[in-house]
């Protein structure tokens, strides 16, 4: 029972570590990607507050989530991995565009790899966005399904913002008025 007219949108970013293709006997932690992308996975996990503090709204705070990793070949123990990919998921606020996440994320890696040389050749790259929406709180559709509410059950409903992303984003941009 909460009106929600705007929710985030958001920006998948793939980082690539590179390594070098390496049988055990002549490997070194320096050249292993996995273990590379270990430095950047500590620069993410200590960005994401300062992110999500920055891009609050209010109470509400977008997220951003380490969605998977590869690297290597379990069937091939004997060989070092020639890159470590790491995929994020950043939401960003329902007016922000996603390329901005993007480009934020982007210079992170590109400082990182500034202070870490062995780094070289990190690349970053995003692979889907999709602008969150947002419709003002006295548009004449939220007001329609909030008096509905509030004739119906008496009480206004909550109104709400939500990370998670729905057609809605879609809908209000081909001029379609759309809440959930």
């Amino acid at each position: 029972m909460v009106v929600v007219p705007r929710h985030c949108g958001t920006a998948w970013i793939k980082i690539t570590v590179p390594g070098q293709l390496i049988h055990t006997a002549w490997s070194d932690i320096e050249r292993n990607a996995i273990n590379k992308a270990r430095v950047v996975l500590d620069a993410i996990h200590e960005w994401i507050p300062d992110y999500v503090g920055r891009n609050a709204l209010g109470d509400f705070r977008p997220r951003v989530n380490v969605s998977a990793i590869e690297g290597g070949w379990p069937w091939r123990g004997a060989r070092t991995p020639d890159n470590c990919v790491i995929y994020l998921d950043v939401r960003t606020l329902p007016d922000t565009q996603p390329l901005q996440a993007f480009n934020e994320v982007r210079d992170m890696v590109r400082a990182l790899v500034r202070q870490h040389p062995q780094l070289e050749g990190t690349g970053t790259e995003i692979f889907l966005s999709a602008p969150g929406t947002s419709i003002p709180d006295d548009h004449e559709l939220v007001r329609t399904i909030v008096s509905a509410h509030t004739s119906q059950l008496g009480k206004a409903p909550q109104m709400g913002i939500e990370t998670w992303y729905s057609d809605a984003a879609h809908m209000n941009r081909y001029g379609i008025p759309t809440v959930n």
